[in-house]
């Protein structure tokens, strides 16, 4: 059996290997430009109420694939140890994402129960 060596050395073999090969890498990197690395977000390890004050065990880092527009709503690792030492104002279930405003810096809440406090509406 003879091979036929003068197919490799057409102009037709070699266009169609680098359209072949080009149409991979693009499918590839048309890959990567639709999903982006992922990203670091803060979530709950545990059940979180009302008035418990955040620490590195109540919290972890899990790697998510969100756009950078709705990750900008949570708190990623970055800003982990500005929200350590706050204090919880939104309950949160285990594992879900620790959004930015769920926690603010001061005391614990004074109001009997963890409720936050009642605002007056001034009288017109």
């Amino acid at each position: 059996m003879k091979l036929n060596l003068k197919f490799f050395a057409s102009l037709q073999f070699w266009l169609g290997l680098a359209l072949a090969a080009g149409a991979v890498a693009g499918f590839l990197l048309l890959g990567q430009a639709l999903n982006p690395a992922p990203l670091r977000i803060v979530v709950a390890a545990q059940d979180l109420q009302r008035g418990d004050t955040l620490t590195q065990e109540v919290l972890r880092v899990s790697k998510q694939q969100l756009s950078a527009s709705l990750a900008s709503h949570y708190l990623q690792e970055d800003d982990l140890p500005a929200a350590l030492g706050a204090v919880v104002v939104e309950t949160s279930t285990a594992e879900t994402r620790w959004p930015r405003c769920a926690w603010r810096r001061g005391r614990r809440s004074r109001t009997p129960g963890g409720s936050p406090p009642r605002w007056k509406t001034p009288a017109r």
